[in-house]
């Protein structure tokens, strides 16, 4: 059983319900994952789904949570959506999801090559006012506050 869930903003929305009640959210979808490349999960959402018009390209994030191994299979965003007509005339939305690995495409990633370097020294490396400079973000004093303590995570 999947609980899948989209997460607009702060907002999370349950998509797919862990539920036998007849009248529980449910979506079909697949996901593909492999070895060096992004991952990605394809579902089908119809009207009756409450999350049905909460879903926006490059915007709504999408968690996979498999319950019966307590692990997330897919984390991710919708990268496109298409609206389709079955042949029984019911109306769906088929939506194309990436994987956390698909953000790096968003991004320009530094390149440097360190030989006998010692961890505490990269945090001269990776200076996230230097980031902020090259991708031109305009952060406020929290929001760096929280991307030194992600990069201190990484390296501790």
């Amino acid at each position: 059983m999947y609980l899948v869930t989209i997460i607009n903003s702060t907002t999370r929305t349950v998509i797919n319900d862990v539920s036998v009640r007849i009248d529980a959210n449910r979506i079909t979808g697949t996901i593909k994952q492999g070895i060096n490349c992004i991952d990605s999960f394809t579902f089908e959402i119809y009207p009756n789904n409450i999350g049905y018009n909460l879903i926006y390209p490059f915007r709504t994030l999408i968690e996979v949570y498999n319950t019966k191994k307590n692990k997330y299979e897919f984390r991710g965003r919708v990268i496109q959506q298409t609206s389709q007509m079955d042949s029984d005339g019911s109306i769906k939305k088929s939506c194309i999801c990436e994987s956390e690995l698909g953000f790096l495409w968003d991004s320009i990633q530094l390149y440097g090559q360190y030989a006998d370097f010692p961890v505490y020294k990269c945090y001269d490396i990776l200076d996230v006012t230097d980031y902020l400079k090259i991708y031109k973000i305009k952060a406020k004093d929290f929001a760096k506050k929280l991307m030194t303590i992600d990069i201190l995570k990484i390296f501790s």
